[in-house]
């Protein structure tokens, strides 16, 4: 007698299933894609909001193209209210625009009575995507927090006034004017998806100019491939098309940016870190949402780094999107935070009372 619960699975299964081509693609007709129940209560409700907003369609029909001038605007005033958000749950004091290997810096320290790790110090290169994050402080603000470390944001060089290069020369120069006053290995770097990416990059810069790589690193989000299934499979389940209708608006005029195969190749491993021979990388953290369309890229890097005897983690967060720490109100946001900074405090020297 047939098993009933492996009859309705392959009907399940089956009941979408279309057709399927020469090369392995497959079509699905209409098919329920259900929230997982592993979701908190906040990040469910936060899902059903934007999908809702979703499904209203005028805002395809009505959109109107951004230059990447209008979006980087835009992208400040958003930006500015979540760092206000998170500096009220995690306070520190603010030094904007200090000059560290002649590139603007902010200094992020925390306050209190508590002590505070001074030889201990950690870079965040928040993420950008071409012109996103200029002013984005609140990974910076919420580590410092909870670390008792100094945080250092370079205001790196950014598209469209600037190329990728530009940016690089800018994280590597401040990261060896901190080494005159920290060892290597007391030094973090992290940073979100394209922050991710660049944390990679300077990585193989520092490998390649023969420099002390820092202690460790945490890539959050990065994708430094866009080939897995996740970026395939996860259309239509990451809720924010507003922004990725800007991002299309601004891929032909970021493009001729992204890239300067005068001074860098743009396969080489230094643009492209996946490419990279990663075992002699620092000890690593990377982080991805299942939902987030770079979350296979994450995993890729994750497996090769363990071929080259990296020690590396690798933390997936079922049924999330693409750099959803943003969200304050996250219970999986604190948890995120939470395990860099157990990360960082694991890897690195120079803690409190050291």
């Amino acid at each position: 007698m047939p098993d009933s619960n492996r009859e309705i699975a392959y009907e399940r299964t089956t009941q979408y299933f279309h057709r399927v081509d020469d090369d392995g693609t497959i079509y699905l007709t209409e098919r329920p894609v259900p929230l997982p129940k592993s979701l908190t209560p906040e990040a469910r409700a936060w899902h059903c909001a934007k999908f809702r907003e979703v499904a209203d369609t005028r805002h395809l029909t009505d959109h109107q193209p951004m230059t990447a001038l209008e979006l980087a605007a835009l992208s400040d005033r958003v930006n500015d209210v979540v760092d206000q958000q998170w500096l009220r749950a995690y306070p520190v004091d603010i030094r904007r625009r200090s000059v560290i290997g002649n590139v603007a810096t902010d200094v992020v320290t925390p306050i209190g009575d508590e002590p505070i790790a001074k030889n201990r110090a950690l870079i965040n290169l928040y993420p950008t995507g071409g012109v996103f994050g200029r002013n984005q402080t609140y990974e910076g603000i919420v580590i410092a927090n909870m670390m008792r470390a100094k945080v250092y944001i370079p205001r790196y060089r950014r598209m469209p006034e600037h190329s990728l290069l530009d940016g690089l020369e800018d994280l590597c120069a401040v990261y060896k004017h901190l080494l005159d006053e920290y060892p290597a290995a007391n030094i973090g770097v992290f940073g979100s998806s394209s922050g991710g990416d660049m944390a990679a990059q300077v990585i193989v810069r520092l490998l390649q100019e023969r420099l002390p790589t820092p202690g460790a690193i945490a890539l959050l989000a990065n994708a430094m491939s866009f080939e897995g299934d996740s970026n395939n499979l996860n259309r239509g389940l990451y809720p924010d098309f507003v922004v990725q209708s800007w991002l299309r608006d601004m891929h032909r005029e970021l493009a001729s940016k992204a890239r300067d195969p005068k001074r860098i190749d743009p396969n080489g491993s230094a643009v492209q870190p996946i490419r990279a021979a990663f075992n002699r990388f620092p000890p690593t953290l990377l982080v991805a949402g299942g939902r987030d369309p770079g979350c296979s890229g994450t995993t890729l890097a994750h497996r090769e780094m363990r071929k080259a005897g990296v020690d590396a983690d690798l933390f997936v967060f079922d049924g999330m999107p693409h750099v959803f720490y943003r969200e304050l109100d996250f219970p999986e946001s604190k948890e995120l935070f939470e395990n860099v900074a157990k990360f960082f405090d694991k890897k690195l020297g120079g803690a409190i009372g050291a």
